[in-house]
């Protein structure tokens, strides 16, 4: 049986351990090789020892306890016939060997270290290693160590990476500052950009235990982490730190090697107010639910920032998008924190979706803290910044659900009743924060009104449906921004028919105009333009008096 340290949890420690460590330093004098050569050819040779003493270690076991369990039954099969009666006579003799034999086996049970220490020298090839005269010096110095090639690459061990690494998610747009930009309010100074790979992400041993050390984030450099789709820079002046994430999968199941938020102390370490508030260590964008947890970010936050309107809220809805994406869309996840002191103060939340190459803010919300006001709940301000008409493109797609259930229908070439149709839609806590209540629409007495009431209603549908479908696939942005501004148009125009005295000669008018536009834009769906959509507003426009 075979054992590899190599892929086990443990092989870290291992590696870790061997950082720096004497025996390194003696080979490489002795051997005149450089220092990195020398800590390679320790590591591995320890990690093969460890191989191999770890093979010969379950082997071993696995014998011990085999021949425990043969020895237990045949004493148990002898138990058995006497309690039964047989007339087979009792050897004694051979009794007394298994119980001899099953004592002494149970004393080769041993755990690892015990054995290695006691029986790991007699293991091959490790035997000639443990002999106590030193081996003969080398004739010649060993040769520098051979160029590092891709091949060779190839060849040696893997070094323990962060996790979180994706393919080719490095050449995704962003909006972080180019390299060689002016800083704004720099004095002339430019923005620098500086690409970091995973092995830029080192895992380092203190008295705590291992953590993983970050690249120090300097003022006017962005930090390009292109593995992991991330950037990161701090704002000149203001102190601000944005983070920007294309959300990929989850890492969280990785978190007890992480541990982004270790940065900062606990509530509990830091002081009796911030313990009593029960404030958390709360991400930006680099947080470990979508695809990178980095550190930078992590500020002290009570408990509704950081679970509710964050894990709960924003998160959640950036987490829903990514799942539910359609094909060629992605979103782009981006915070810009200011603390004060190790407390978040505010935080603004942006999201943006990434198609063919460009990027589409859709929502930005924020978050702040009054200045000098104690960590609470209640202190806690939130709100909606801004919603782009691209938001009524990408902001709000069809479940995977939903999707999957129209190709379906379309595939068995179903006609009448639609499946149900859902889309992403923000989470309740986002609804409940901003205080968005659900309207009903209002009862119409008069017939008149009635009517016109539902060809309005009719018209809504129309517009939420397959107009907006058609706008979503062929990313109209134009089409978009028609249909929002006729959505206000018919929401005004409901407003004032149900509030105001009736005027049956100007409802019918308004009926014939809804009832021309949705005939034709239901038959003909692909071929309506932001002119035709723009052409009924001017005419309910006109119709309302405005």
């Amino acid at each position: 049986m075979t054992f590899r340290i190599r892929g086990h949890p443990s092989e870290i420690h291992v590696r870790v351990a061997l950082q720096g460590h004497p025996v390194v330093d003696s080979f490489a004098k002795r051997f005149n090789v450089e220092h990195e050569h020398a800590q390679t050819v320790v590591t591995e040779s320890v990690l093969d020892a460890m191989d191999l003493l770890g093979s010969a270690y379950v082997t071993k076991m696995t014998r011990v306890v085999g021949r425990m369990a043969e020895l237990r039954e045949a004493i148990h099969l002898v138990y058995e016939k006497v309690l039964n009666g047989t007339a087979e006579p009792l050897d004694a003799a051979t009794m007394n060997r298994a119980f001899d034999e099953l004592h002494a086996q149970t004393k080769e049970l041993a755990d690892p270290k015990t054995w290695a220490e006691r029986d790991g020298g007699a293991v091959e090839p490790l035997a000639p290693l443990v002999r106590s005269e030193p081996p003969p010096p080398p004739a010649a110095p060993v040769a520098p160590p051979e160029p590092v090639t891709p091949a060779r690459r190839r060849r040696r061990r893997a070094e323990p990476q962060y996790p979180g690494a994706r393919q080719g998610v490095g050449d995704r747009p962003s909006r972080a500052p180019r390299d060689g930009e002016a800083m704004r309010g720099g004095r002339g100074k430019k923005w620098r950009e500086s690409v970091k790979r995973p092995g830029d992400i080192t895992l380092e041993l203190d008295v705590d235990g291992l953590y993983w050390k970050f690249p120090d984030l300097e003022e006017g450099v962005v930090l390009h982490f292109p593995d992991y789709g991330y950037r990161v820079w701090k704002e000149p002046g203001t102190g601000a730190i944005v983070e920007e994430l294309l959300a990929g999968p989850s890492v969280t199941k990785a978190r007890r090697f992480t541990r982004g938020e270790d940065v900062l102390f606990s509530a509990a370490d830091v002081s009796e107010a911030y313990r009593a508030a029960g404030t958390e260590r709360a991400h930006g964008a680099g947080s470990p639910g979508l695809g990178f947890d980095a550190p930078y970010g992590v500020a002290h936050a009570v408990r509704r920032i950081n679970q509710w309107l964050e894990n709960r809220g924003v998160e959640q809805w950036v987490r829903n998008l990514r799942d539910n994406a359609e094909p060629g869309v992605e979103y782009l996840w981006t915070t810009r924190t200011k603390k004060s002191g190790q407390t978040l103060a505010d935080r603004e939340y942006t999201i943006s979706a990434v198609v063919e190459g460009q990027i589409f803010e859709l929502y930005v919300f924020e978050t702040s803290v009054p200045t000098g006001s104690a960590p609470s709940d209640a202190n806690v301000q939130f709100e909606l910044i801004g919603v782009s008409p691209a938001a009524e493109v990408f902001g709000a797609p069809l479940t995977k659900e939903s999707r999957a259930a129209l190709e379906s229908a379309a595939e068995a070439g179903e006609t009448g009743t639609r499946p149900p149709i859902e889309r992403v839609e923000p989470p309740e806590v986002i609804v409940d924060a901003l205080g968005r209540t659900r309207s009903t629409t209002p009862e119409l007495a008069h017939p008149s009104v009635a009517r016109t009431g539902q060809r309005l209603e009719t018209l809504t549908k129309l517009l939420e449906g397959k107009l907006l479908k058609h706008a979503f696939t062929s990313k109209d942005v134009r089409l978009v921004e028609a249909i929002d501004a006729l959505t206000n148009a018919v929401q005004d125009l409901h407003r004032d028919i149900t509030t105001g005295p009736p005027d049956p000669a100007r409802l019918a008018r308004i009926d014939a105009a809804i009832k021309a536009f949705s005939g034709r834009a239901a038959r003909w769906t692909d071929h309506v333009t932001a002119a035709d959509v723009r052409a009924l507003v001017r005419q309910l426009k006109a119709l309302r008096g405005e």
